[in-house]
Order: structure tokens, then C-alpha cells, then sequence
């Protein structure tokens, strides 16, 4: 057997056997026996199981890097400078991890293999080291394209995202098989990105979580607290409202109008910033009721 030939058999029967059974019960001796090579051969050629495993996802990684950079580059020339839509962006990455299993008809077990990858610490370490640059570069375009959500909060809904389409694509055979027999539907994978599509774009773009209700200011009890000192104003630009609570309690509510601008953190913007802050000066005491302030009043 050339040489060539016993490493496309070990890596071809170390991914199926991987995305069957997960990495830590697939053994070496289970991937030797299903690719019909000895134990001398893994060690030869990879070393170690740890390896095997990067092995396998840098067969897919590889192209995949290649291909998204290209892409990419497309994109940015397009657009000239301007902010990529976020549409376009989860568009484009879509369709590039279609076209790389597609090659090797293994679409499934792709997913399957993402799925597994955060168990393994060594895995991450790998990914980021090899292929950290190209997703750098990407979440970098998704955050132009979504000014106003906080780098935390960018994170957890890319996750999502990709908890998402890894859900629904290593389940292809019976989503395909549900749609049929339930609704009638032949289904394809690409009908089922165009599904997702807007479901992954609404995520990405849907108003932020409430902040959750402080229930102290300081060290000491609320009930510990002078009255004035457990007093705070949430600012709800989701519902256009003011409140002033004093604990856990609403002791006025107020409708206001933000910033045209949204929500955001960049200084100079006229955007309302998210997150906790304090009161740095009170103005508008010497203005009657219901005055309306246009322009910005203070810097930000």
C-alpha cells in the first residue's frame, strides 16, 4: 500500500469514526482495525491521537481558510471601503463552508466534527493557531456591520449562530426526512441555508437583553442604605422609557427620546452607550415640564 493511500485511509476512517462516536471513544485501535493499517502506521505518520485529531479538521480547514480568504478580499473590493451588510457577510461565509465538504460529499460528518470541536482544548489551541487570522478577520467585519452590540454580547450570538447551523446541518437526513414525510417537501441543503438565513440574521440583529436589576449600589444592604443613596435610572431605549427605581422597586417611570443615532459606545457618535454609569451632572432643572432638548446636551 503506497504511502499516500494508508494516510487517506486513516484520516478517511478517523472522521467517520469520530463524528459516529465523539473523540474520546474512538480509540487508535478502533480507527486501525475499520482502515485495515496497524498501529505503526497512526504512529508514523501522526504521532499521537491528538494530532490525528487536528489531522482531520485541517483536511476541511485547510481549503476552507483559502477559499474564505479569497472571499472576503472579493467582498472588501466590492464594497470599497464601506461596511459589509451583515447579510452579505453570513451569505458569503455560508456558502463557503458548503463548497469545501461538498468536495468530499461529507457535509454531515463536517458538521458533526465542529460540533465536537470545543471539547477539546488542544483542538481550539490548533484552530486559533493555524486559522485564527481568518476568523479574526471576519468577526472584525461582522462588528462594522453591528456597531452597536457590546464585544460580549457579539461573541454569545456568533455562538449561537454557529450552535445553530451545526444543529440543523449534522442533522440533514432527518430534517430531510421530517420535511418529507410530514409537509411533502423534497428538501436541499440549500434550501435549508435559505431558511436559515433570516432566522441567523434576526438573531444577530435583535435588541439587546435587558440589563439585569441591580439590587445594591454599594457593600452595605439596601435596607442598610439612606434613601438617597439605593436610587439608580435605567434608560430602556428599546421602549423609550426612563425609570427610577429606588432597590428593586419603580418609584417613577418617564417617556424620553433617545439619540437618532441608536445605541453604541463609539465617543462623538450622538449614540446612546450601553452598560452601567454614573450621573456626572443633572441639567434642565430651570426648564419647564415636558421641554424638549435638541442637539446633544453633553459630550459623548
Amino acid at each position: 500500500m503506497a504511502q499516500s493511500d494508508t494516510v487517506t485511509r486513516i484520516l478517511d476512517t478517523a472522521e467517520v469514526l469520530f463524528a459516529e462516536r465523539g473523540f474520546a471513544e474512538t480509540s487508535l485501535r478502533n480507527i486501525t482495525s475499520k482502515a485495515r493499517v496497524n498501529l505503526a502506521a497512526v504512529n508514523y505518520h501522526f504521532g499521537s491521537k491528538k494530532a490525528l485529531i487536528q489531522a482531520v479538521f485541517s483536511r476541511y480547514l485547510d481549503p476552507f481558510t483559502v477559499r474564505f480568504h479569497t472571499a472576503l478580499d472579493e467582498l472588501e473590493a466590492q464594497h470599497k471601503g464601506h461596511v459589509v451588510p451583515l447579510e452579505t457577510l453570513l451569505e458569503t461565509m455560508a456558502t463557503t463552508v458548503l463548497a469545501v465538504p461538498a468536495e468530499r460529499n461529507s457535509l454531515k460528518v463536517f458538521m458533526r466534527l465542529l460540533g465536537l470541536a470545543y471539547s477539546q482544548g488542544h483542538l481550539r489551541r490548533h484552530i486559533q493557531q493555524e486559522y485564527g487570522d481568518v476568523f479574526a478577520r471576519f468577526t472584525e467585519l461582522v462588528r462594522q456591520a453591528t456597531p452597536d452590540l457590546p464585544d460580549a454580547e457579539r461573541f454569545w450570538r456568533l455562538h449561537f449562530m454557529l450552535g445553530t447551523v451545526i444543529f440543523t446541518l449534522s442533522g440533514l437526513d432527518a430534517l430531510r426526512d421530517i420535511a418529507e414525510k410530514d409537509y411533502h417537501e423534497q428538501v436541499t441543503v440549500r434550501d435549508l441555508v435559505r431558511r436559515l438565513r433570516p432566522v441567523v440574521v434576526a438573531a444577530m440583529n435583535a435588541p439587546l437583553p435587558p440589563c439585569p436589576r441591580r439590587r445594591k449600589t454599594c457593600e452595605r444592604p439596601l435596607a442598610e442604605l439612606p434613601p438617597t443613596e439605593n436610587i439608580w435610572l435605567e434608560i430602556d431605549t428599546s421602549q423609550q422609557l426612563l425609570r427610577c427605581w429606588r432597590g428593586a422597586k419603580v418609584l417613577h417611570e418617564y417617556a424620553i427620546s433617545s439619540g437618532a443615532a441608536g445605541n453604541g459606545e463609539q465617543n462623538g457618535s450622538g449614540k446612546t452607550p450601553h452598560g452601567w454609569h454614573y450621573v456626572r451632572a443633572a441639567i434642565g432643572a430651570d426648564r419647564p415640564e415636558n421641554a424638549v432638548f435638541r442637539g446633544p446636551t453633553l459630550e459623548w
